[in-house]
């Protein structure tokens, strides 16, 4: 029921503006924070621009920004692997990309092109395959921050092997704030004996707030942008 009223809610919004920060470990490995921004524009003209920063305990950080437009996509990148690297994809490439993401299923999104979030801001696709990995139910009305709500979240469901479930070790248990009223989900916990091993949370989400097109762009200064297709690791 609240997967529907999420995805009926989220089809009307115009515009989204959504701040996420994610912290946890890699087994054996260093810990690890990311904050990011997505703005989203739904218009005859739609728009996308999202920036995304990362850092590791050891001392590893960068940042991504993405922006799509009519025009097509402009990524700039700064990480330890290639350093600074501003790239373009023109419309035609977009939209064969897109093509291939939607026959491969990939409805997460690809980095660059498109971004799930972006289509389900309350967190509806999250949710949906939180309850295929884990079986969920209403824990509590606990509220969160002050913020009413209803936690829910359940174990691993039997049979799922946690070493072939993403990029990280599936956890074992996981826990999830949908707020109240529209049941956006602000808070996923990820478990593993009873510990947080990973922690997601919705900083800031905005709806049909005004957004101008033009405001949709990276700030490079005088550098032009590169064809993706010269990017080797991006075109390899």
């Amino acid at each position: 029921a609240a997967l529907a009223r999420m995805r009926a809610t989220e089809a009307a919004f115009k515009t989204i503006r959504l701040e996420l920060q994610t912290s946890g470990a890699y087994p054996g490995g260093p810990s690890f924070t990311t904050k990011g921004t997505l703005r989203v524009l739904r218009a005859e003209q739609s728009a996308l621009h999202a920036v995304v920063e990362f850092a590791f305990d050891d001392g590893l950080k960068g940042r991504m920004e993405t922006v799509k437009t009519p025009d097509g996509v402009r990524m700039l990148e700064d990480t330890p692997t290639f350093g600074q690297v501003f790239l373009a994809m023109e419309p035609a490439l977009v939209a064969d990309v897109v093509w291939a993401s939607q026959l491969l299923d990939k409805g997460e999104g690809l980095p660059g092109v498109e971004d799930g979030r972006a289509q389900s801001p309350l967190g509806s696709a999250m949710l949906a395959d939180l309850a295929r990995m884990y079986e969920l139910r209403v824990l509590s009305s606990t509220p969160r921050k002050g913020t009413e709500g209803t936690w829910v979240g359940g174990d691993v469901r039997p049979g799922l092997d946690p070493q072939q479930v993403g990029d990280l070790p599936l956890a074992d248990r996981v826990e999830v704030f949908l707020r109240s009223p529209d049941d956006a989900m602000l808070e996923v916990v990820y478990l593993q004996d009873g510990k947080p091993i990973q922690r997601i949370e919705v900083t800031a989400l905005e709806v049909d707030r005004p957004m101008e097109l033009a405001s949709f762009r990276i700030e490079a200064g005088d550098r032009k942008p590169k064809d993706v297709k010269q990017h080797q690791p991006s075109w390899g």
